[in-house]
């Protein structure tokens, strides 16, 4: 499964995540509901936006820690399953759930 490439911007005045090129709408962040009528909803929002906004950088970034994680080991991630720390096993679980991988 292939996301959108990155970069992906917030658009705070309009409240949406877009592709680098502005054209491409990534997510709508209008917080419909309850979070309209929170004193806070609008710093929700924002910081909403901003988190989805980064999840293609932060996506590259956990694979490439995992990968270098199997390096270390001298092998494949997937070799390097056996040495997994509770972290890795965390970072594995959240790439998997990324691209769209049920695990149990």
């Amino acid at each position: 499964m292939n996301h959108t490439p990155a970069p992906w911007i917030y658009d705070q005045k309009r409240t949406r995540v877009v592709a680098e090129d502005r054209e491409l709408l990534v997510a709508d962040i209008r917080g419909w509901g309850n979070l309209q009528k929170r004193s806070d909803g609008a710093e929700i929002m924002d910081a909403n936006g901003y988190l989805i906004a980064a999840a293609p950088e932060l996506l590259a970034a956990l694979q490439a820690m995992v990968t270098k994680y199997g390096e270390f080991y001298g092998d494949t991630p997937e070799v390097a399953a056996q040495y997994q720390s509770p972290l890795i096993k965390s970072v594995l679980s959240v790439i998997a759930k990324a691209q769209g991988v049920t695990t149990q």
